[in-house]
């Protein structure tokens, strides 16, 4: 945009202009659609604890926490997301409580544990937009999605 001055000539332009050449759009890779019967978003002690019930009743969840995100754990570990979560007792004892359930939730072959995964959407058609290890983007398509996070407290 240029600012008309006095003594500016505005002609209208009959020609479009000459673009310089570009490379030609690079193809996307597919994403990677996954269907599980129940996605548990949080890796805190109602997460753990949801895997663990739905483990037990052999319900294929998907199951993480993450280290940044919207609506998931601040956590890399779901050890770490517990002891933070519970901060009311000293802090050996949420690690013993968090290190339990962590082990309990292991047990079941059913649940998938994704840490360092971040959720970025909720989609209207009902699919999750999960980014994981900080750069793989997944789709998740359950037929149950259950939020299991912490409140983040305001400062």
């Amino acid at each position: 945009m240029t600012e008309i001055q006095a003594n500016t000539v505005v002609e209208p332009v009959t020609a479009l202009p000459v673009l310089p050449e570009a490379d030609p759009v690079r193809s996307f890779r597919p994403i990677e659609t996954l269907q599980v019967e129940c996605l548990i978003i949080g890796g805190g002690p109602a997460g753990l604890s949801a895997a663990i019930e739905l483990g037990q009743r052999g319900v294929k969840p998907c199951w993480w926490t993450t280290s940044t995100g919207w609506v998931a754990s601040w956590s890399c570990r779901p050890i770490a997301s517990l002891a933070r979560s519970t901060l009311v007792m000293p802090a050996h004892a949420a690690l013993n409580i968090a290190t339990r359930l962590a082990g309990d939730v292991s047990q079941y072959e059913s649940v998938s544990t994704w840490l360092n995964s971040t959720v970025v959407a909720v989609y209207t058609d009902h699919k999750v937009g999960i980014v994981r290890d900080g750069h793989e983007y997944v789709l998740i398509e359950p037929q149950v999605l259950l939020v299991a996070t912490v409140r983040a407290k305001s400062h």
